[in-house]
């Protein structure tokens, strides 16, 4: 095949979409006091709900003790909980996460669950919301660059991709998966847990205004736009919804 031809079919496979995965049932779950003030002293960072810098550093798999077991297949509060048999379906696809294991423990009993832990570093998240209505803020201690807008349409710009076809998301670890790998692997069928799937476009531009890292223009130092008046906001939704409307998952 010709340079020419690689380039096409390059370009053909490309990603075109990514689901992020929810799931159907409550999100609660109870860590055990003593290893939820270790993880906050130790891991978290302090002034949000991402890992910190000591973390960022030196990564590694963080194991998790519970109160009780989860009730739903995924947890994204920053530290991320995934059952046992999605985890495995994903992992060969999810290079660079650390996944740690989750234990039940009641008084002296301590045992597995079928669930692990999972956090990327920073560097190799994705910031899966930078459609026209998003916004971006800096937490002030960990550095992380985050949508604030609270709105399920976003976008990710292809830049930031590599190939990968599973990323967590820079803010709460929320997990997005290559949307022809999700059909591949018959997400839905395999975890009926899962409650749906929403599109997330790939697009070669950001459209929210913010100048991120890899974006044209970077220059080391993020500046802040002032947030979007809430009238203005709603118009931008209701374009982007136009253009870039997620796909019905089938």
């Amino acid at each position: 095949m010709e340079d020419g031809d690689n380039s096409t079919a390059r370009k053909n496979a490309a990603p075109k979409r990514f689901v992020a995965l929810y799931s159907r049932s409550p999100l609660e779950f109870r860590a055990l006091p003593k290893w939820e003030s270790w993880y906050q002293a130790e891991i978290r960072c302090s002034r949000c709900i991402r890992p910190g810098l000591a973390w960022e550093a030196a990564p590694r798999a963080v194991d998790a003790h519970l109160c009780n077991p989860p009730a739903a297949d995924i947890v994204s509060e920053g530290l991320q909980l995934i059952r046992e048999d999605l985890m495995e379906l994903l992992r060969p696809y999810w290079r660079g996460a650390y996944f740690g294991r989750c234990h039940l423990v009641r008084g002296a009993e301590v045992r597995p669950l079928p669930y692990y832990t999972a956090l990327t570093p920073a560097r190799l998240c994705i910031n899966a919301y930078r459609a026209r209505h998003c916004g971006q803020h800096q937490r002030p201690v960990c550095g992380a660059i985050y949508n604030f807008v609270l709105d399920p349409a976003g976008a990710i710009v292809r830049s930031t991709l590599d190939d990968r076809l599973v990323y967590q998301d820079i803010w709460a670890g929320e997990i997005f998966v290559e949307r022809e790998l999700a059909r591949r692997l018959q997400l839905r069928e395999r975890v009926p847990g899962l409650r749906w799937l929403d599109t997330f476009p790939v697009i070669e531009k950001a459209l929210d205004g913010d100048v991120l890292p890899g974006d044209e223009g970077w220059t080391g130092v993020f500046t802040p736009r002032s947030p979007p008046r809430t009238a203005e906001m709603q118009v931008e939704r209701a374009k982007i919804t136009q253009e870039l409307a997620p796909l019905e998952f089938e």
